[in-house]
């Protein structure tokens, strides 16, 4: 079974897919970019702001994906982690 998992405390998709997905035990979170979610703007301050951005916004569905039940609420979704690449490139 997939379930979706969605959270307006994370950036939202710029395009047809879902912030994360559940699906046999696991949970696959989507690529983050450093949107801010209240103005949709990536945000200012070069790499370091830019960077604590994104990793929030993966912080904050992983926070939605215990709110739903699809973690047990006593384990720390990040302490579980199995995998978390990073990609760092200029877009301009």
């Amino acid at each position: 079974m997939k379930t979706v998992i969605a959270t307006d405390a994370g950036a939202r998709p710029v395009g047809p897919y879902s912030q994360a997905i559940r699906a046999n035990g696991l949970i696959f979170v989507s690529g983050q970019i450093p949107f801010d979610p209240e103005t949709a703007a990536i945000v200012d301050g070069g790499i370091a702001a830019q960077t604590d951005r994104a990793l929030r916004n993966v912080a904050a569905i992983l926070t939605a994906a215990v709110w739903r039940g699809c973690v047990p609420v006593q384990s720390e979704p990040r302490q579980r982690m199995l995998n978390l690449p990073l990609f760092f490139f200029r877009m301009a």
